[in-house]
């Protein structure tokens, strides 16, 4: 509704800012001006975190070791979900890794939308270098399965062992990211009257800025902003 606004910058950063993009947006007389989408987003009250737990496989040798009970138990059960009855004490899960699975989503995300999410082991394993995340149901703190969460897993280093049996390390191998991994599945409800109001917040706060941002969109649309601080506005959703 508000990409085509432009707001006045007068303050020291923000007019570096206005210059930058002289070659994209017009400049007046009155002054260098800039879209409103460009020094804005839009500020969600409400968030919700996602937990889960889940298996790593496909690891070099670098998994849980035999001690770790849970990571067995699990892999046992997913098994026997499968149709396949194994024997607990016989498997080996050097391969496999248990984690836990946080991330975090937005009532501005709906069903389908995709978002990363974050993998930490919690067992003995050494590294999660090359694993891929299996299919892992997130939930809320209220329980509430919210979406699931697969694939590989990025790490951002490595770990690997040299002939003298030292090891070389490059960044912490035991917490990765699996990008685009988590996928929506019930969405999180929206506040009560976020269809009435929603809130804009400056990615530079300033308060000149704030009152100059609120100024352009009431002349646009009638007195429906109000500058909240430096870093905020709210914006009151006219009935037309």
């Amino acid at each position: 509704m508000f990409t085509a606004l432009y707001a006045r910058i007068t303050t020291p950063f923000t007019m570096a800012l206005a210059v930058s993009l002289v070659l994209m947006f017009s400049t007046q007389a009155e002054g260098n001006r800039v879209r409103v989408k460009d020094i804005v987003s839009f500020q969600d009250q409400q968030e919700t975190d996602l937990l889960g737990y889940g298996l790593v496989v496909g690891l070099d040798g670098t998994g849980d070791g035999t001690g770790t009970q849970f990571t067995t138990q699990s892999l046992a059960n997913m098994m026997e979900r499968m149709g396949l009855t194994v024997d607990t004490k016989k498997l080996k899960v050097k391969n496999i890794a248990a984690v836990i699975v946080t991330a975090r989503i937005s009532s501005q995300q709906t069903s389908g939308s995709y978002f990363d999410v974050t993998v930490s082991s919690i067992g003995d394993a050494s590294s999660l270098q090359g694993g891929s995340l299996l299919l892992t149901p997130l939930s809320d703190p209220n329980g509430q399965v919210r979406a699931t969460a697969q694939g590989p897993v990025s790490i951002g280093g490595f770990n690997v062992k040299v002939d003298d049996g030292n090891k070389i390390v490059n960044n912490y191998t035991l917490v990765g990211r699996v990008p685009g991994g988590g996928k929506v599945t019930q969405p999180v409800p929206p506040l009560p009257g976020a269809d009435q109001k929603f809130f804009l917040s400056l990615t530079n706060p300033d308060l000149t800025t704030s009152h100059r941002v609120a100024e352009r969109i009431n002349i646009k649309y009638g007195t429906v902003a109000y500058p909240i601080d430096a870093g905020s506005i709210k914006v009151i959703v006219p009935d037309s």
